[in-house]
């Protein structure tokens, strides 16, 4: 059992990929979105959050992915 469970959890975020997938293609609005950004937004939207959230928006900026794939192929 210990080894099909790898598979077990890969089959199930495929298959709730493909529904999210197949909704967001629908355009299909999901009620949990509204929930976690009332969540978000109340409790961790702030000016003292903001300068770390730029600072992790960089990674996904074309320098921030250039530069970290840069470092992985020294570190590997």
């Amino acid at each position: 059992m210990k080894n099909y469970i790898k598979y077990i959890i890969v089959f199930g975020c495929l298959i709730l990929f493909t529904f999210i997938a197949v909704n967001v293609y629908l355009g299909n609005d999901f009620y949990s979105d509204g929930v976690i950004y009332d969540f978000v937004s109340k409790y961790f939207i702030g000016d003292s959050l903001t300068p770390f959230i730029k600072f992790i928006t960089w990674f996904g900026s074309t320098i921030g992915i250039i530069s970290l794939g840069i470092i992985s192929l020294f570190i590997f």
